[in-house]
C-alpha cells in the first residue's frame, strides 16, 4: 500500500515474531492485515472513502505500532533537539543494559529494567548534579529487546538527553556509569 508509512522490513519482523508464537495476542497478529471505514491519524492522506489499515495500536509490543509511535515522536522532538544544538547544547545518547543469565525470564529482566532506570532518573546525582531542571530540556527513555538462541532476550534501554550541562559527555557518562553499577 503506497499510503502506508511502514517499511517492508518492519512487516517482515512481525510475520517473524507471529510465526513463531512470540507475539500470539490476536489483535496484534491481526494489525495492519485489514482496512476499515475510519480516519488514521498516522496515515497523513485520506482515501475518497476514509479507508484506513486497522492497527493495534500495541505500541510496546507490536512492531508496526511500535514503528509509527517513533517515528511520531521523532517528528516532535526534532525541533527540540535542533533548537538545544543550535545553542550549544548536548544531545546525550546513553545505553543501560543488565548483567543477567540465559535463564532469567523476560517479564523479570523487563521489571528490573524499568524499575533500575527510574531508581537512576530518581536519584540526587541525576536531579540534582547531572541534569536538574535548568539543564535538562529533554530526556527520551526508549526500551528495546534483543534476542538470540545463545544469549536468551536482553532487555536494555536507550535515553536521549537534552542538556546545557556545561560538564563535557564524557564527565557525564562516567558519573552515570557508576550510578548504574550501584
Amino acid at each position: 500500500n503506497k499510503s502506508d508509512p511502514v517499511p517492508d522490513h518492519i512487516y517482515d519482523i512481525r510475520k517473524s515474531l507471529v510465526e513463531n508464537n512470540v507475539i500470539t495476542h490476536q489483535e496484534m497478529k491481526e494489525c495492519s492485515t485489514r482496512f476499515i471505514s475510519q480516519l488514521e491519524k498516522y496515515l497523513p492522506i485520506p482515501t475518497k472513502d476514509n479507508i484506513r489499515i486497522k492497527r493495534c495500536h500495541y505500541v510496546n509490543h507490536c512492531p508496526i505500532c511500535n514503528y509509527l509511535r517513533e517515528e511520531q515522536v521523532e517528528k516532535v522532538m526534532n525541533p527540540y533537539r535542533q533548537f538545544l544544538l543550535d545553542n550549544g547544547g548536548k544531545n546525550i545518547l546513553m545505553t543501560f543494559k543488565l548483567r543477567h543469565n540465559q535463564k532469567s525470564s523476560l517479564k523479570h529482566l523487563q521489571k528490573v529494567l524499568k524499575d533500575s532506570i527510574k531508581k537512576l532518573k530518581d536519584d540526587n546525582v541525576w536531579k540534582r548534579r547531572l541534569f536538574p531542571s535548568k539543564y535538562r530540556l529533554y530526556v527520551m527513555t526508549e526500551y528495546e529487546i534483543s534476542w538470540s538462541e545463545e544469549n536468551g532476550f536482553h532487555p536494555h534501554c536507550h535515553l536521549q538527553i537534552g542538556t546545557t550541562n556545561p560538564m563535557p559527555p564524557d564527565e557525564i557518562q562516567t558519573i552515570l556509569s557508576k550510578e548504574w553499577r550501584r
